[in-house]
Parts: C-alpha cells; structure tokens; sequence
C-alpha cells in the first residue's frame, strides 16, 4: 500500500526526532511511505531541520515559507481585538496549500492514502493499530480519524466533533460550548466497544482520506456555505437557545447568509464566527457523496 502522511506545523523542532521514528517504523510494515510536511514561519530551527533531512530521504518532501502578518490579515476574514489574524483561518490556508501541493505532485497518482496528521503530538503514533484499522476496515470508509485523549475512549478535540447528540459548536450557541461540563459530556462522545463511530465531524489529531476524498479537501475557519447548509437542518432546535445579538451596543453575531438564516455567534475572541477548520471540510465532502466519515475508537492515539 502506498500512504502518504501529511501534516502543517510551526515550532516543532523539538518532535522532528519522533516524527523521524514514526517514518522508519511505518516504513516496516508498507511498500511505500512518503511524508509531506509544509512548515512555515517558525522561530525555532524546524525549518532547516526538516530542510536536511528532506535531503537526507528522498521520500520526505517539505515545503517552507515566511508569510508576513499583512498578508494574513488580508487573507483572513477574522482578526482579534489586538489586530491579529484568526488562527483557524491561518491553519485553514496553510492545509490548503499542503493539499494543492500534494495533488499536484508527481507522486500523487501513485498514492493510495492519504493520512493528514498533527505533527506537534509527541506520544508515539500507534503504527500497528492505524494498519490493523486500515486493512479491517478496506473499503468501509471516506475518512477513518482516530480517536485520541488523555485515556483509551476519550477524544481531547471536542472543537472539532460533531455528531447527531452534539451537533453544535460555538459559532451557534456561543462560549456557553465551552462550560466544563459540557465539554466533558462531547469528549466521552463515543464507546469504546463501537467499532466505526459515525460522526459530522472529528479529527483528534489523525483523519485517513480515501484518494477519493482527498481529490475533493478543503479548509477553511470561518462560516461557509456548506456549513450553512448544515446548520439550516437544525434552524428550529437552535431557537430554542437565548440569542443574545448586541452587548452595551456591540454587535454578537451576525446572519451569514440572509437574515432569515442561523445567526452566528462571533466567538473564541475574533471579531467574526469563526468554526474549526475541519466542519467545514467534512460538510463538503458530504455534499460530494462522500459521507462514510466515522471516528475508529479502536485507533486510540493518546495525547
């Protein structure tokens, strides 16, 4: 099988050694396994550490910039209070240009997975549980994401999950996402005995793309039309929520897409609603037809 990993990152000099590790152990068990790392605008030494060892193996491909502040706040629909442009939407465009650079390398049409990774997690990647899940379950999946925590059976990213018992995020109902108890409820989400666990959205650090899937990625961290679509399937539940829509005089929120649509709660500090930028990249896929999106409990990658 022939899988590529990619993954964006900033500062992770100190976990380049474990990422090595990972590549040399992965290696073991498949014909061919090719890494992707776009980096950019570290302050430590990752680029040129990535840079060498880029050189040192011809199938670790990385892909460096520097990227002024201006041009980002140009780029970005968000900013916070300070002028600083939206994080999400900064890892959204920097997703989106490992994905373009991987489609359109010539390796591309050899690969057969694509396996989009954080690079910045320094517990051992579990090698023999992704190609146990991998051969298993051959064919029943779009996306396959891990499921991750501080234990087996509980996913630390409840930013990023989704399913039909927690289908909202802060951009519809607020900071209110993130009260304690509430959180702790999304991130026990899913049972550990469940063999495929069907979700909107998740990633907990790993999601493998189909080549299918991977032809159709895309990124972004604020409010989209197909996030709309989404949402609109929940217009009636989301009344049910208090809408606070202005504080001494300032605006909270905003309708996105027609004022007879979901209001969109400005949220995380930005100045706009702002979502994780994997909702957005699943909510298309579905609309592709590629909605076999499930979280594997089993592939349990700690954090």
């Amino acid at each position: 099988m022939k899988v590529a990993f990619i993954g964006v990152c900033k500062d992770i000099a100190k976990n380049i050694p474990t990422l090595k590790q990972l590549k040399q152990d992965l290696s073991k068990d498949s014909q061919y396994v090719s890494f992707f790392i776009y980096e950019n605008n570290s302050a430590d030494q990752s680029s040129a550490i990535l840079n060498e060892w880029s050189t040192q193996d011809p199938s670790v491909f990385v892909m460096s910039e520097k990227i002024q502040q201006q041009t980002l706040l140009e780029l970005c629909k968000a900013k916070t209070w300070d002028n600083k442009p939206c994080r999400m939407e900064c890892i959204a465009l920097a997703r989106n240009k490992l994905v373009d650079w991987v489609r359109s390398h010539e390796l591309y049409a050899q690969l057969e997975t694509i396996v989009m990774l954080d690079l910045d997690n320094p517990n051992p990647f579990p090698v023999d549980l992704f190609w146990k899940s991998l051969h298993k379950y051959e064919g029943q999946y779009d996306c396959l994401i891990c499921n991750g925590g501080p234990e087996p059976g509980v996913q630390y990213d409840a930013y990023a999950f989704r399913d039909d018992r927690f289908p909202f995020g802060p951009e519809v109902i607020g900071e209110r996402f993130w009260d304690h108890n509430n959180l702790w409820s999304i991130q026990r989400a899913i049972p550990f005995t469940t063999e495929l666990y069907p979700v909107t959205s998740a990633f907990n650090g790993c999601c493998v793309f189909t080549k299918q899937a991977f032809d159709c990625l895309e990124y972004k961290g604020s409010i989209s039309p197909e996030v709309n679509r989404y949402y609109l399937k929940y217009k009636d539940e989301l009344k049910k929520f208090k809408v606070e829509t202005h504080f001494k005089g300032s605006l909270l929120g905003c309708y996105e897409f027609g004022t007879e649509g979901i209001w969109y709660h400005y949220n995380s500090g930005y100045d706009k609603a702002v979502i994780c930028e994997h909702l957005h990249a699943y909510c298309k896929l579905r609309e592709q037809g590629l909605d076999k999106i499930f979280v594997c409990p089993s592939f349990s990658w700690k954090w």
